[in-house]
């Protein structure tokens, strides 16, 4: 089996980031600065499912494929997001910058 190569797939979050088409734009907005507060803080509102992240099942279904009551984040053993079920790019699909 060869080498895995893992590609970082994230987006940098503002208020542009890819979002679905009925979400409202993120607001970020300065919440406290250096000279007011003595630390640089924003306030971010958005929907709550805006930017890369992971779902559980229960996210998306009431009961998984083995009939059990679906799960929750936090019921999810952090092994579940590494499974090998990601997308796998084909050898010499990537440039050698990525590499």
């Amino acid at each position: 089996m060869g080498k895995k190569v893992y590609v970082d797939l994230t987006h940098p979050f503002s208020a542009e980031i890819p979002r679905w088409p009925y979400f409202d734009k993120p607001e970020i907005t300065n919440a406290h600065t250096m000279a007011k507060g003595g630390v640089l803080t924003s306030k971010i509102t958005c929907t709550m499912h805006t930017g890369t992240h992971c779902d559980a099942p229960r996210h998306v279904m009431e009961y998984e494929f083995d009939g059990r009551r679906a799960r929750y984040t936090h019921e999810m053993p952090i092994d579940a997001y590494r499974r090998g079920r990601g997308a796998e790019a084909g050898r010499g699909a990537l440039d050698s910058d990525h590499r």
